[in-house]
């Protein structure tokens, strides 16, 4: 029955192709091979430390969410995730909600619901390996709309909160059996930190720190120490940090 299947597609795959441009070749595959959370997220996800940051707070506040709702949602809306949703997010995926402040509250406080509901999950039955993260990777894998050509192959697609939670709970390696890789023929990856830098103050700080997550084996916070590092211990990589800082300076220094 395999042998047939695997025929079929071989003959008729071509065609498919041709009449729905873009669809993806045995999309889903098993996870492999181990993976890093940490160079999932930098250099081109910041947003999954945002997300990170908040399950820190809920998981601290939880309480709060219970006893009074109303102020649970006045200290999210204080948060980097909330700016991030209504800046980077909205934006993006429901731009029909833009400029109608209720919807919009509306939206934000679903997406609260959802991460209380998330991190109940979580502290009462741990990661649920039926529902895997999806990540993706691509047959040819092209520069981000801005410009960033990062050496990593296997990037973060979908299940984004659940990679937050696993990292916040101290968990740094995402198994072959946490997550199913989706195969592209060709993907654009997402640079949703050029998104923030562009929507919320991000200290240079920060964001050394957050570059040292992929390129470095300790924390840097600085483009020198970071810089300096990379010379003495992986040169290879140096012109590709060079080019992701060259992108994302300007925005930097704006946001600042």
């Amino acid at each position: 029955m395999r042998r047939a299947i695997a025929t079929f597609l071989e003959r008729h795959s071509h065609g498919v192709r041709r009449r729905l441009p873009g669809l993806m070749r045995f999309a889903y595959q098993p996870g492999r091979e181990p993976v890093t959370i940490d160079r999932l997220i930098s250099p081109l996800r910041y947003d999954i430390l945002v997300r990170e940051q908040y399950f820190e707070v809920l998981r601290a506040r939880r309480s709060l969410a219970d006893e009074d709702f109303d102020a649970f949602m006045e200290l999210s809306r204080q948060q980097p995730y909330f700016r991030y949703f209504t800046r980077v997010a909205f934006p993006s995926h429901r731009p029909e909600i833009l400029g109608d402040d209720k919807r919009v509250e509306a939206a934000f406080e679903r997406r609260v619901r959802a991460s209380i509901e998330l991190h109940d999950s979580f502290e009462s039955t741990g990661y649920d390996r039926r529902r895997p993260i999806i990540l993706r990777t691509g047959h040819r894998i092209e520069a981000t709309a801005t410009g960033k050509r990062p050496a990593q192959r296997i990037h973060a697609g979908d299940g984004c909160h659940r990679l937050a939670w696993l990292r916040s709970a101290g968990v740094e390696i995402l198994e072959p059996g946490m997550y199913r890789l989706h195969v592209a023929d060709v993907l654009t990856p997402r640079d949703d930190t050029a998104l923030l830098l562009r929507a919320m103050a991000i200290s240079p700080t920060d964001y050394f720190s957050f570059l040292s997550l992929s390129y470095a084996d300790r924390e840097l916070r600085s483009r020198e120490a970071l810089l300096d590092h990379i010379r003495s211990t992986n040169p290879d990589r140096l012109p590709e940090v060079e080019q992701v800082i060259a992108v994302d300076a300007p925005l930097l220094a704006a946001a600042g």
